[in-house]
């Protein structure tokens, strides 16, 4: 079950993120264990990685983008998610802790958890509004949106991811697909359906209440003396 789930999160996050930006690891000892990863080494991949944050400073750059890789190639979504976290808390000033609030939106979504999906992108748009993936967020900010019956949040983010995809020509056509959504919204507000008569308004007076019967008032009964 963990390793399906893990399956699909990663499914959902190649799908959504430019692989450019997925595999823009700089360090080359980082961009070998990705590879080794995808090809099937993974226990060794996360050695290495580990072994690199142990020799490497917090305050290094590199401790950053070890530590997500090293959620990247997760063995299962609890590690994943807990490096993913440590990146977008502890090194909230990294290039890398925008893709890490991504990767938890994706797995919040794909637990169904769509609160935190949307508590983890609002971040996302309020912390790095210049981010490079606010264009793949916008579309399960829309989902999770849309799937809640607030169209009016998942429109706006789309209309901003849409701004944002710039010459990623399939992630708009993602995007334009969703907001097609959006423009029915608005046709239907824009023309309502004026095909039938409006309804006649009641004038029948309402009957006069009709009293109730007095109720007999029982006579004394007499007094003996």
């Amino acid at each position: 079950m963990r390793l399906s789930r893990l399956l699909v999160i990663a499914a959902l996050a190649c799908a959504a993120v430019p692989p450019s930006r997925l595999a823009a690891q700089s360090d080359p000892r980082l961009v070998a264990a990705v590879a080794a990863a995808q090809q099937g080494q993974g226990d060794s991949a996360r050695a290495a990685v580990n072994a690199i944050l142990n020799a490497t400073p917090t305050s290094d750059p590199v401790y950053a983008e070890a530590l997500y890789t090293l959620g990247r190639i997760a063995a299962n979504t609890g590690d994943m998610q807990k490096a993913m976290l440590r990146v977008a808390i502890e090194f909230a000033g990294s290039p890398w802790a925008d893709n890490a609030l991504l990767q938890l939106a994706q797995m919040s979504y794909a637990n169904g958890d769509l609160a935190g999906t949307e508590r983890n992108l609002e971040r996302l748009r309020n912390d790095y509004p210049t981010s490079d993936v606010l264009g793949p967020a916008s579309l399960w900010a829309a989902r999770a949106y849309f799937a809640q019956g607030n169209t009016a949040a998942g429109c706006g983010w789309l209309q901003g991811g849409i701004n944002a995809a710039g010459n990623n020509l399939e992630l708009a056509n993602q995007l334009q697909f969703l907001n097609g959504r959006c423009q029915a919204v608005d046709s239907a507000a824009q023309h309502p359906d004026t095909s039938k008569p409006p309804a006649a308004p009641d004038t029948a007076k309402p009957a006069p209440a009709t009293p109730a019967p007095a109720t007999p008032v029982a006579a004394p009964a007499s007094i003996s003396y």
